[in-house]
């Protein structure tokens, strides 16, 4: 097996770590530890000490990572999160040790540049600004959407308002001569009652009068019209087409 370059160990895992060092005051190495990985590259504070002849490695804190040949974008995020886990570290790491770790990343992860900065903010802000346009958008086509169907529902509850205004006292009658038939009266004009089968055709003949009218108010009554007719010829033709089947194969 071929040993690797300096700075450089070979994981069991098949993984690269480059470490970082530098000496701390208490004669304890720190390494700042890069670990490549298939997402990307790792970075992490590992301190060692020398106890018993041999060399003791703790996991002090992971510092983030970064995808594999990261955008500014990228650093921009790695690197405002790095100074507050840094911040956090304040009671085992001194300036000194701090502004070797941050030359020992920016090595390897280089600091975003102010340009950089600068490009990513503009980026973010058109971003932000069609965002919030394309809501206004949705929300002003949303409002205009249900103020249709208001004026819809409007003139359908004003319909129904009517119609219970002209039945009511049609209804009134109704009861009247049912009364004076209970009191054994002959009473004229009480007409046979409608079977369930008239009631429903009624309902659904009501029913489709009150969609036409709506759709006739959204769409246009010649659009409706236009639309029945195509869809009359087209009926029509089918209908010729398996008639002339049925003559063609001797059914008719």
């Amino acid at each position: 097996m071929m040993c690797a370059p300096h700075g450089v160990t070979a994981l069991c895992s098949g993984a690269r770590t480059t470490q970082s060092q530098f000496r701390a005051k208490r004669a304890i190495t720190m390494f700042v530890r890069f670990r490549a990985k298939a997402r990307g590259l790792q970075v992490s504070v590992v301190e060692a000490r020398r106890s018993e002849g041999r060399v003791h490695h703790e996991h002090i804190a992971g510092l983030g990572s970064v995808p594999n040949a990261p955008t500014p974008t990228d650093r921009i995020a790695f690197w405002g999160k790095l100074h507050q886990r840094l911040e956090a570290l304040g009671n085992r790491l001194d300036a000194g040790q701090r502004g070797a770790i941050l030359t020992a990343i920016h090595a390897h992860i280089p600091m975003p540049t102010a340009a950089e900065q600068q490009e990513v903010q503009l980026e973010w802000a058109r971003e932000e600004a069609r965002f919030w346009q394309s809501m206004t958008d949705g929300a002003a086509e949303g409002a205009e959407t249900h103020r249709g169907v208001l004026a819809t529902t409007q003139r359908v509850i004003a319909g129904r308002e009517a119609a219970a205004a002209e039945f009511g006292p049609r209804a009134q009658a109704a009861k009247e001569r049912l009364a004076r038939v209970e009191r054994g009266e002959v009473v004229a004009g009480v007409s046979r009652p409608l079977t369930q089968r008239e009631m429903r055709q009624n309902e659904a003949d009501a029913a489709h009068c009150v969609r036409l009218s709506e759709v006739a108010e959204l769409v246009g009554l010649p659009a409706v019209s236009a639309e029945l007719g195509r869809r009359k010829e087209l009926v029509e033709r089918l209908t010729i087409r398996q008639l002339h089947r049925w003559i063609v194969e001797g059914k008719v």
